[in-house]
């Protein structure tokens, strides 16, 4: 396998992306990129390095590369963003680097929380700017609705950590996750008031109101979903599930003790390396897919 290597991708607001490819082992079947959750970095996603999630994938036969957010990692220093440029511009500016890197290929997409809820944003989003994909993998991504939470305790947990959060990012100016210990990279104040305004109007939605939960029905993506059995706030499979069921094309996995050995709780998901029969059943099914849709691309031509 050749070396990794580590990109810059702009943004069409003139931000520069950090982008690592991990080369795929093997014929390639296909590309994906993968981006992470709110208060983490790239690294997260092949951790341990080599033998995390992405080195999975690229081990699986797909050119893998892993996005740091603005912001975050090495997009950083640290800085003001929105659900909106995520959405609008940074994940389609990673999407359409490797796209353009790979023509002609299957591409799938892959985000763990801020990054998974983000991706399914994007292809809901009717100004479109994501490039097609033949696979979304949304590992822990939801929106706080209380539609979407049944459980008045979790909806009151949830609340009330909305409401510490917003009042923390208007003192700070931020959420500081790195000095509290939450995480390794800070939250902006805006987007922290983008998800207080979503749990306090119960809509998933851009700041020009578009409504993103509505839209999901016309997403032609296939969309793997994917939860922990140990995640009791974040993402709660249930409140997971009901946030993807207006898709017209969705698996799920429910990653607990009969794949995993243990019940994974959010960041679990992707960091603890008992959760690597998980990273390879995502592995499988995303190369089964870029498999399936190659075929598709060669009987069509």
């Amino acid at each position: 396998m050749s070396e990794r290597e580590v990109f810059r991708v702009s943004t069409d607001d003139g931000v520069a992306l950090a982008l690592e490819r991990i080369p795929a082992r093997g014929k390639a079947l296909g590309a994906a990129f993968l981006a992470h959750a709110m208060m983490a970095n790239r690294r997260t996603l092949d951790r341990p390095r080599g033998a995390g999630l992405a080195s999975r994938l690229a081990a699986a036969g797909v050119e893998t590369y892993v996005a740091d957010l603005r912001g975050h990692g090495d997009s950083g220093p640290f800085r003001e963003w929105s659900y909106d440029e995520i959405v609008r511009r940074d994940l389609p500016a990673i999407a359409r680097f490797v796209r353009a890197r790979h023509p002609g290929v299957p591409l799938a997409g892959l985000g763990h929380s801020l990054a998974g809820h983000g991706l399914i944003a994007a292809l809901a989003d009717p100004q479109g700017a994501l490039p097609p994909l033949d696979l979304a993998v949304n590992i822990a991504g939801n929106a706080w609705l209380r539609g979407l939470e049944r459980s008045w305790t979790k909806w009151l947990e949830k609340r009330a950590a909305m409401t510490l959060s917003l009042a923390i990012a208007r003192a700070v100016g931020r959420i500081p996750a790195r000095a509290l210990r939450y995480g390794s990279e800070d939250v902006s104040r805006t987007f922290i008031e983008e998800i207080a305004r979503w749990t306090r109007e119960g809509r998933f939605s851009l700041s020009d109101g578009t409504d993103l939960l509505a839209a999901m029905p016309r997403v032609e993506t296939p969309v793997l979903a994917v939860f922990g059995a140990g995640d009791r706030l974040l993402c709660v499979p249930e409140a997971g599930a009901r946030f993807h069921a207006g898709l017209r094309r969705l698996e799920t996995i429910v990653a607990g003790r009969a794949l995993c050995g243990f019940d994974p709780g959010h960041m679990e998901l992707v960091t603890d390396p008992r959760s690597a029969p998980l990273w390879e059943e995502i592995a499988r099914r995303v190369a089964r897919r870029l498999e399936e849709a190659a075929r598709a691309r060669a009987t069509a031509s």
